[in-house]
């Protein structure tokens, strides 16, 4: 539990988000409903205490969680691709399209699409997993085969040439 200064500024409860304790209490509850909770936790070495003093009530303070031994096995991959001109409009039916191959249980941790704001024709997609082994199954999922079908015919008709990709290691992750 965080220290307080003044009794005035202990939190009320669970849902007052200057009780940034919680998070301790969610990350437990996340961490057994993963299907990696083990390594997960074995990896994890702390979640940041709620801070004290004047920023006891801070809105704005966020908790954080590192891991030990240099990261954990979390992988994540950007993916950037660039409109056609005229094909904006386009980007909702292939994130739905996309949306509908994703399967229970396949390592997706969750996914981000994000267009650029000094060029809004650029567009990413941040996919975050539980490793890259699970993200290299969910590629070859065949549960998944028949929707991509569908997301590739768009993905070609929207987008100028093929999608540039970064893979990347997860070692730290900071949520308010």
């Amino acid at each position: 539990m965080g220290v307080l200064d003044d009794s005035e500024d202990r939190p009320t409860g669970f849902d007052d988000r200057r009780d940034l304790d919680r998070v301790a209490d969610v990350a437990d509850v996340a961490v057994r409903l993963s299907p990696g909770a083990q390594e997960f936790r074995q990896r994890a070495v702390g979640v940041g205490d709620a801070p004290i003093g004047d920023r006891s009530a801070c809105g704005t303070c966020l908790p954080y969680l590192w891991f030990a031994n240099g990261g954990s096995d979390m992988w994540a991959q950007l993916i950037t691709m660039t409109l056609k001109p005229g094909k904006e409009a386009e980007l909702p039916r292939l994130i739905e399209q996309l949306r509908e191959t994703e399967q229970a249980g396949s390592g997706l941790v969750r996914s981000t699409a994000m267009r650029d704001d000094a060029n809004p024709a650029r567009v990413s997609f941040l996919v975050v997993f539980e490793s890259e082994a699970r993200a290299r199954e969910r590629e070859s999922d065949p549960r998944r085969e028949e929707g991509l079908a569908g997301a590739r015919a768009t993905m070609a008709e929207i987008f100028e040439g093929p999608p540039e990709f970064l893979d990347f290691t997860i070692v730290s992750e900071v949520t308010p």
